[in-house]
């Protein structure tokens, strides 16, 4: 009887838990890689690599990252690089900002093979010291 009684809290787990690991697997799952300012300071600059700026346009014209695309336009997919294994980075304005994420996210559906997300966006990347540009 004991036996049986963990049988039943186990499969109760399991279906109230769900499977975990195999739920990440689905390609609506999976987003950009998030990386550190540090990195994308590194990366700047460099052959094939995208910054990508999902703010509004208020705070896009008050500071953005150097050589950053804004994208929080209609059909902004355009302005994405023909090369898919081009090294995309997505920010928005900070980590409680999901617009780069779902932007990410989006160009990984499109089938961009290296995207990556700033989580700490632009007030982090302005609160650390680096160079921002401004304006349109």
């Amino acid at each position: 009887m004991r036996r049986f009684l963990i049988y039943i809290v186990l499969a109760i787990s399991v279906f109230l838990l769900g499977s975990g690991p195999a739920m990440a697997e689905s390609p609506e799952a999976v987003g950009p890689t998030a990386i550190s300012m540090s990195y994308a300071d590194k990366l700047l600059g460099q052959k094939d690599v995208y910054f990508f700026d999902a703010n509004t346009p208020d705070i896009w014209a008050s500071g953005h990252l150097p050589g950053a695309i804004f994208i929080n336009k209609p059909d902004w997919q355009s302005l994405l690089p023909e090369n898919k294994a081009a090294t995309l980075v997505f920010y928005c304005v900070n980590r409680l900002c999901y617009a780069s994420i779902e932007a990410g996210t989006e160009a990984i559906r499109l089938g961009y093979t290296n995207v990556l997300q700033m989580p700490e966006g632009v007030y982090g990347w302005i609160t650390s010291g680096r160079p921002v540009e401004r304006g349109e």
